[in-house]
């Protein structure tokens, strides 16, 4: 049975993305440090490892988009890494058991407002639809920021997040040039 030459466009086109993707997969193993810390430090394996998988997950999706998706990407590691260490240092100083939950929530989210300001500046200096840069990072300094606050429960994750939307949308108002 012959092939049409639309069936072996649509069959290489699918062969060209599986084969890009499959070079991504090795990215998700920048989620593996993280984690394992967390594991370590927090022992909430139930919040940890879902986390850990998402930002897996994240990092190959944004490297397998290439261009904006993969720079924001690789920026939103380096920039949550500073939300990470923020309260695994804070509670690394013995304040974890004198600070209520509420406190360790904002530790999280100032970690997150700090994350999401290097992450605006790094996007107002990057090339490209600075919208893709904005939520590949975002997304990428959010998963990575919340490792680091699941010390803090869901209130860690929630203070992580809003503190990285928060310090994100500076980047998200300014006008572009293009």
């Amino acid at each position: 049975m012959a092939r049409s030459s639309a069936d072996l466009a649509i069959r290489a086109r699918q062969a060209y993305e599986l084969g890009r993707l499959r070079t991504k997969i090795p990215v998700s193993l920048f989620a593996v440090p993280p984690a394992v810390v967390a594991l370590d430090v927090c022992q909430r394996p139930w919040l940890t490892l879902p986390l850990a998988s998402l930002l897996a997950v994240a990092l190959v999706a944004a490297h397998w988009r290439g261009e904006a998706a993969a720079r924001g990407a690789t920026a939103g590691l380096m920039a949550g890494a500073l939300a990470f260490a923020v309260p695994l240092l804070v509670s690394g100083l013995g304040f974890c058991v004198l600070m209520p939950s509420l406190a360790f929530t904002l530790v999280c989210g100032g970690g997150g407002l700090a994350s999401g300001g290097v992450l605006a500046v790094c996007a107002l200096r990057s090339q490209g639809p600075r919208a893709v840069f904005l939520i590949s990072g975002g997304l990428v300094a959010g998963l990575t920021g919340g490792l680091g606050c699941v010390l803090a429960g869901l209130g860690g994750l929630a203070g992580v997040a809003v503190g990285v939307c928060l310090g994100l949308a500076p980047a998200a108002l300014v006008r572009s040039n293009a």
